[in-house]
């Protein structure tokens, strides 16, 4: 998992451990991670390991996961008090490698940084299901403001006609991967019968959804797209569709992650009804051209059961 250069200005001790801590803590579904990370004179790099494939046996896009171990080398590479930059790969010469971050000058890490940073190891299990909440508006808000990835958004998923195409989306992906447990354990929220959040008991703290009824329904779109707007759900995306464009893709779901625990919130990310090319194509068509779904975000409180 950890390889060094020799090189004229290693890291010590510490600094090594601290950046490899980072990734140590960094979201895994599997015994074997598909990255493994290499320092260098002050550099810091993933490279992607596996057979090639985008998406591994249980639908999981590897670059996402590579993504997420970025966002948390980054961060490591503050806290030890460097300012840093991230340098993706791209040019070809290194056709496994994914980014490298550059410790370029000695600069202290913000508050916001270390807070993060503590985030890496408190924050719930990647898998772990969000706890009940009353949907706060401003703490959306500061969700979708607080992203840093760049060509990356976390787009609210509010309006009433993009909701029901989504719930016909999840419906066919819960049918279509149906026996797949990793699938329905993401979708097992909007899929297993359970009672709704009336909108009438959260409009006052989030206005624009109290468009939409969130009662039950008999019809299963219907009831899923209630539960779709009842509460909050971000959509992960970027304007573009390349290996890049996956990393920062996860780098961002990261992102979002380490911010929510900050706000006393827990984030489960929901990936795998992605790998169907007409669900992903589905999405797309909801947010408008030259936008790419990779992920969607179901925010709640802490987990009380992890």
């Amino acid at each position: 998992m950890l390889t060094r250069r020799n090189s004229g200005d290693q890291w010590t001790k510490f600094e090594a451990t601290t950046l490899l801590n980072a990734i140590r803590h960094a979201p895994v579904l599997h015994p074997e991670r598909p990255y493994v990370l290499q320092l260098g004179e002050r550099s810091a790099s993933l490279f992607e390991l596996g057979p090639g494939t985008r998406y591994e046996r249980a639908g999981v896009n590897r670059l996402l996961y590579c993504g997420t171990a970025l966002a948390n080398l980054y961060l490591a590479m503050r806290v030890l008090g460097w300012r840093a930059t991230i340098e993706l790969a791209g040019d070809g010469t290194a056709p496994d490698l994914v980014a490298t971050v550059k410790a370029l000058t000695p600069t202290p890490p913000t508050d916001r940084e270390t807070l993060l940073h503590r985030q890496i190891e408190r924050m719930p299990p990647y898998w772990a299901e969000p706890g009940e909440w009353v949907p706060d508006s401003a703490a959306v808000a500061k969700l979708v403001a607080s992203n840093w990835c760049p060509g990356t958004e976390l787009r609210l998923l509010s309006d009433r006609a993009a909701a029901m195409e989504t719930a016909r989306l999840v419906l066919h992906a819960g049918r279509r991967m149906d026996g797949d447990r990793w699938c329905a354990d993401e979708l097992a929220p909007w899929l297993e019968p359970q009672q709704t959040t009336p909108v009438a008991q959260v409009a006052p703290q989030f206005g624009p959804l109290a468009t939409m009824s969130a009662e039950p329904y008999a019809d299963a779109v219907c009831s899923i797209a209630a539960r779709l707007v009842a509460d909050p759900i971000l959509v992960v995306t970027t304007s573009g569709d390349t290996a890049r464009d996956h990393v920062l893709a996860g780098a961002a779901i990261q992102n979002a992650r380490l911010s929510a625990s900050a706000f006393g919130l827990a984030i489960r990310p929901v990936t795998r009804l992605i790998k169907l090319d007409e669900v992903r194509k589905g999405l797309a068509r909801q947010l408008g051209p030259g936008v790419y779904p990779h992920a969607l975000l179901r925010i709640g409180g802490m987990p009380s059961n992890v």
